[in-house]
């Protein structure tokens, strides 16, 4: 039990009376309270409190009077730098504009067909005013004064497309229907060739004692190891000269889609739905995970806070 980032004194001392709640002293003079002050000291990260409640004797110190004592400190250290913050000087930056001491050129000049602009009725550039189509009748809203091509509620629809070789695509599923034996799904197997390893002529064999499994790996071990033999992988012998352990290691489900397997399971066509402890104890996990500090924090100021928004005309959108 770990103090949270931006999590304060009260807040770390309510789940350690809960914990406390539940167990069992005997041999201390007030071993609940000596508990609850130990785990208070083992939770707290902020270096300021941990100096002050080292700095007095724990014979004379409870854990009432550690919660206290860590308050106020904590309290004292937030005024101090809120003062220390607003004293320190801000740097900002000033914005100088250059004028522009070179010569103008031609190109610099605007030219008269610069200054004239696109007319709304026909899309030429020159003034409406003077455009010639200002009584022609538009072919699609039936309006006069504009023509077809400028009206602005037609949407023309195009795109630029690159032509796409699809003979590499044929020879792959060629190769594919010709040698189905090689791309079938599962695991492939090396026929027709036989490794020789060769030893040296003094070395003796080595046959190491078989390692206990862990009950719980059991059913697991015997599992992976029954599909290895079934695939080909493994062959099943009596007796062998070289001996090793296994040492079975399971990969640590941290991956979402890991935790949520068991009802992805029941989403197959060869699977018969049945809804069961692991299912719910799944939907239970998959359920609280999203309120769990591994996804949400509380929100500290001592860290830099970036805001991803979208800009427009109007205003920005956070």
């Amino acid at each position: 039990m770990k103090c949270k980032v931006g999590e304060s004194i009260q807040e770390l001392a309510t789940p350690i009376r809960q914990a406390a709640a539940t167990c069992d002293f005997t041999s201390i003079k007030d071993p609940l309270d000596e508990a609850l002050q130990t785990r208070f000291i083992c939770s707290v990260n902020n270096k300021a409190v941990l100096k002050v409640l080292f700095k007095i004797n724990t014979n004379e110190l409870t854990f009432n009077q550690a919660i206290e004592v860590a308050i106020e400190t904590e309290n004292a250290a937030k005024v101090a730098k809120e003062i220390v913050y607003d004293s320190i000087p801000m740097q900002v930056q000033k914005v100088k504009c250059f004028k522009s001491t070179g010569k103008k050129t031609a190109s610099s000049k605007p030219t008269e067909d610069k200054l004239k602009q696109k007319c709304y009725r026909c899309r030429k550039t020159y003034l409406a005013p003077d455009c010639h189509f200002k009584n022609a009748t538009c072919n699609y809203c039936k309006i006069q004064g504009h023509l077809e091509e400028s009206n602005m509620e037609v949407k023309v629809l195009a795109s630029h497309l690159r032509k796409v070789d699809a003979h590499l695509q044929e020879s792959c599923w060629k190769l594919c229907d010709e040698y189905v034996e090689l791309f079938k799904p599962g695991l492939g197997c090396l026929q027709g060739f036989e490794l020789d390893v060769q030893f040296k002529s003094n070395v003796k064999p080595v046959f190491c004692k078989p390692r206990s499994v862990p009950f719980t790996l059991q059913a697991d071990l015997t599992q992976a190891i029954n599909a290895g033999i079934k695939k080909g992988i493994w062959t099943l012998v009596q007796f062998n000269e070289w001996g090793t352990p296994v040492v079975p290691v399971q990969k640590k489900q941290t991956s979402p889609t890991a935790v949520a397997s068991p009802l992805h399971r029941l989403l197959r066509d060869e699977v018969e739905w049945n809804w069961g402890e692991p299912e719910q104890a799944t939907f239970l996990k998959l359920k609280d995970n999203p309120t769990s500090d591994s996804v949400m924090a509380h929100f500290n100021t001592a860290v830099l806070l970036e805001i991803a928004c979208d800009t427009s005309s109007i205003g920005i959108g956070a």
